[in-house]
């Protein structure tokens, strides 16, 4: 089925529906949807999916740290660039003005899925950088070691992207009691009711995936990455939104849809 275009919700309210309409909203979440365009090259501290991140000198590449446990042993691997997210490209789009509207926010993920275990501590599998300094010193950085080669040996495919405005509901099979259900399907018969959440690549809204990990209370979808390599389908970046509102990208949470 084709998303209408039109909101769900606005839809309910232009029909009269005032009651219904106030329920689903409820579900509503803004997102701002990332689409990606074929490019031939991407300009220095452009925003972008994939690629070699544009770094200031101050800020090094990104690593995962290597560790010996037992009979495994990770050496030290770089780092991909999932997106770099010029925040000057964002202000129109953030609707709940929630993201910081100057700088760079980078998505870099090291090709496992789960905290890695050394002894009494964890070493991270991503990491999300803010800066928020002079964009005219970036300069496009490759790694300076290899990448880790279980899962990648080359750096993603490079894609320009463009942004525009959108809305994410939760499952409204999970909201809704079967009578509500019922009357908003005959009332709206071109929605399907349990999808729509946006599958693609974006920032804020409902995770999408079969697998998908539900937003914690206070929590919001920093970055949904569409990967769909294999039988990992999605990764999804989350944090706080105390933690959004101190620009605090250290601890972001880390998840993913896989079969």
């Amino acid at each position: 089925m084709i998303r209408p275009e039109k909101d769900l919700a606005d839809y309910l309210y232009e029909l009269g529906e005032t009651e219904y309409a106030d329920i689903v909203v409820s579900s509503r979440m803004n997102a701002i949807l990332i689409e990606r365009k074929e490019s031939d090259s991407v300009p220095v501290g452009n925003s972008k999916i994939g690629g070699y991140p544009d770094l200031p000198p101050e800020i090094s590449y990104p690593i995962m740290s290597g560790f010996s446990e037992g009979d495994d042993h990770y050496a030290e691997s770089a780092m991909q660039l999932a997106a770099q997210i010029n925040l000057a490209d964002i202000p129109a789009y953030d609707k709940d003005d929630l993201l910081p509207h100057t700088g760079m926010l980078y998505f870099f993920w090291s090709g496992e899925i789960i905290d890695i275990k050394q002894r009494d501590s964890l070493i991270p599998v991503q990491k999300v950088i803010y800066y928020n300094g002079d964009v005219s010193t970036l300069k496009r950085t490759p790694p300076s070691i290899p990448y880790y080669t279980k899962y990648f040996t080359e750096v993603f495919e490079e894609s320009a992207i463009t942004f525009s405005c959108g809305t994410d509901y939760e499952c409204l099979g999970n909201v809704l009691d079967c009578d509500q259900y019922d009357e908003i399907s005959e009332l709206a018969p071109n929605y399907d009711l349990d999808d729509l959440c946006y599958s693609d690549d974006k920032i804020f809204g409902h995770p999408y995936g079969a697998n998908a990990q539900p937003l914690r209370d206070n929590d919001l979808l920093l970055l949904q990455f569409d990967y769909r390599e294999g039988c990992l389908w999605s990764l999804y970046w989350a944090i706080s939104n105390d933690a959004l509102k101190r620009r605090d990208f250290e601890k972001v949470k880390f998840s993913f849809d896989m079969d």
